[in-house]
């Protein structure tokens, strides 16, 4: 039997209340405990390749790279698509949803579907507080990455960087308390339908496995010629029909992501006013008149600043590294719909949609001066074991060139161990390096402590471990995907990054299809001229490409620029491995009145290696719009073998500096 209003009402005001203990808790304690039971669950669920980044490295389970897991005890199939928000309670905490949209947004009369997956992490207050400021959607990069895992993990961080300092349960507070909303594009991960390019994980898995390391690319003719052959494979696999309805690897583009989101605010405006008339009801007035900040005065007020304002709302945006292609794009294509929106680690949009992925790589091989600088001004072999004193500027990058080039022409025969065999190899050893390359606050320690053991000795202990950790694992098929088969529904669900990240990427830039070996060859040298680190590996993302037959059924054909109805912030780390500082210093000239903010440090975007004063400048311009001053630069809490570096010391912050830190750094190592 259906309960009365009333109750009905109790009910989701106990649960809003319950909410805001949770958060209270949470709040007092800075955001100091992760949000384990939830990690770990969706690590059970949800695995993903980490080896080779694209544009955004992965903000997922990386125990292993290499391996797929699934955990049937959540299964988004479940809840049943709909065209306007049904939101699901959800890993303890969130809210979950399938939202409807049409396959193809340049002709919304075919009646094929895509089924778009949301989770939010539900704001401090509820919507009907004055103080709710709706959703901020997110997008970790990639392409390919997962936005329901990024705010699985970060969410809770992510709220404590742009919501007020007070308590939320200080009700005379001021400031807005968002909604953070993450979301998987079409074509990646539980949204559906998913790409058909291989039958199952496992096939996927060892097709990786059986192909040559990135990071040789081009390096003889014989691998050329596979590698050749092998994106031609992929190419024409993952545009064959396999189903009745369409295939998504043709309607997957960042054009229709672009209007993937418009519906997302549009429809969480729609349910937003649903949900306040639905609590401001009649039935509900005993229990409204309880709330805090809801005398009966303000109801006109919170009637008129939640009504959905069909066709205008604006969009709140934090994107990362390809994030930053997505959040340019739907600039460009809805200027009058930006409201607050970050870029950060940012792209050069118009050399990614020629796919040129030539204007990335201009600052990587200076990052390992930096740390031959931090090593150098240790002053102690305790605290950096490369340490001498007098040590030239370019002795980190020279011991790096020299135990690559060893592994490459001698791989190193680990101890026997439960692992069985095992040897260290330059693919392992340059993984190691591009990641402590992108996020130096979670992967340069070990990647020194490994370094260093190879040159000393070498000491294997610790590539050990490392290897062992990545080999272990195994790839496992769900109940479903035995049952249904290969290709089936829940047999993709398992598949890597890897598929969606080279269909979004591929379909966006410009056909190169017939491109030669020859112009490979000649591309390849020009992207090694640029870096002897990164070059090779990044050369293969166009290499896939070359093989992609899935040209997209709609795309925006207009330029990336505009003049938007609120400046964007864009922000970029002095050194970026693959989005250099420049792509950030251009935003302005592309879309005027934006601002740029440097963080001073290296690493991909800036939650790579946290600054307190980058978050503050974030959380001001959420709050009420402001904007950094020209040439405003902030500067990070810790170092590569310095530590910490805040002149005031890290052990007495300010309670707010506290919070902002425990949330950036919780963030960084997730």
């Amino acid at each position: 039997m259906a309960p009365s209003p009333e109750k009905a009402c109790l009910s989701a005001h106990d649960r809003e209340a319950k909410q805001m203990r949770l958060y209270g808790a949470y709040y007092r304690l800075g955001a100091s405990i992760p949000i384990v039971a939830t990690f770990l669950l969706f690590c059970a669920y949800r695995g993903y390749w980490t080896s080779v980044p694209g544009l955004g490295l992965s903000r997922s389970c990386r125990a292993d790279p290499d391996v797929q897991a699934q955990d049937e005890s959540f299964d988004w199939l479940k809840i049943q698509p709909t065209e306007q928000f049904e939101f699901h309670d959800c890993f303890d905490g969130f809210q979950c949803a399938r939202l409807s949209v049409p396959m193809n947004w340049g002709n919304v009369s075919i009646p094929d579907r895509v089924s778009i997956t949301v989770i939010k992490q539900p704001a401090k207050v509820a919507v009907t507080d004055l103080r709710y400021g709706g959703p901020i959607l997110m997008n970790p990069g990639g392409p390919g990455e997962s936005g329901i895992f990024q705010v699985l993990s970060g969410g809770p961080y992510v709220q404590t960087i742009v919501d007020p300092h007070e308590d939320p349960a200080d009700h005379d507070a001021d400031g807005k308390y968002f909604d953070i909303v993450g979301f998987d594009p079409r074509g990646v991960n539980n949204t559906t339908p998913r790409p058909t390019c291989f039958p199952d994980p496992i096939a996927e898995h060892n097709w990786a496995q059986s192909g040559p390391s990135v990071f040789i690319s081009g390096a003889s003719d014989v691998l050329l010629n596979q590698e050749w052959a092998r994106k031609d494979a992929v190419g024409a696999s993952c545009a064959a029909n396999r189903t009745d309805g369409a295939n998504i690897a043709y309607h997957a583009n960042t054009a229709q992501v672009v209007q993937d989101m418009v519906a997302i605010v549009e429809r969480h405006a729609e349910w937003r006013e649903k949900e306040v008339k639905r609590l401001m009801a009649p039935s509900c007035s005993s229990v409204l008149a309880r709330l805090p900040r809801m005398e009966p005065a303000d109801h006109q007020r919170i009637a008129e600043s939640s009504a959905w304002q069909r066709s205008r709302e604006k969009l709140n945006y934090w994107g990362f590294s390809y994030g930053t292609v997505l959040g340019q794009t739907f600039a460009a294509m809805h200027p009058d719909r930006i409201g607050r929106v970050v870029i950060d680690g940012v792209v050069d949009a118009a050399d990614y949609y020629k796919t040129g992925w030539t204007r990335n790589l201009q600052d990587t091989d200076q990052i390992p001066r930096k740390w031959n600088d931090y090593c150098q001004g240790s002053g102690s072999k305790d605290r950096c074991s490369f340490y001498f004193e007098g040590m030239p500027a370019s002795y980190m990058s020279s011991i790096i060139g020299v135990i690559t080039n060893r592994l490459r022409n001698s791989p190193i025969v680990l101890p026997v161990s439960e692992e069985g065999p095992m040897i260290f190899e330059h693919a392992d050893i340059m993984s190691m390096l591009v990641n402590a390359l992108y996020e130096p606050y979670r992967t340069s320690d070990v990647f020194f402590d490994v370094l260093g053991g190879l040159l000393e000795g070498p000491n294997v202990t610790r590539a050990t471990a490392w290897k062992a950790n990545r080999v272990r694992q195994k790839v496992l098929l769900s109940n479903a995907c035995v049952d249904d088969g290969p290709f089936s529904e829940t047999c993709v669900a398992g598949q890597s990054r890897y598929v969606p990240g080279v269909a979004i990427r591929c379909a966006d830039g410009d056909d190169v299809s017939n491109d030669t070996k020859d112009e490979y060859k000649e591309y390849l040298q020009k992207l090694q001229r640029q870096s002897d680190i990164m070059g090779t590996m990044w050369s293969t993302l166009r290499l896939a490409c070359m093989g992609w037959k899935a040209r997209p059924a709609w795309a925006y054909k207009g330029a990336i620029e505009g003049r938007t109805t609120s400046p964007i912030l864009a922000i970029g780390n002095t050194l970026d491995p693959v989005t250099p500082l420049r792509n950030a210093r251009g935003i302005p000239a592309l879309f005027p009145g934006s601002a740029v903010l440097q963080q001073n440090t290296e690493g991909h975007c800036s939650y790579s290696n946290p600054s307190i004063g980058t978050a503050k400048i974030v959380r001001a311009y959420f709050q009420n719009g402001s904007l950094p001053a020209p040439g405003t630069v902030t500067e990070p809490e810790w170092r590569p073998f310095l530590g910490c570096v805040n002149p005031s010391g890290c052990d007495s912050r300010r309670e707010e500096d506290e919070k902002l830190w425990k949330a950036q750094s919780s963030w960084a190592l997730v």
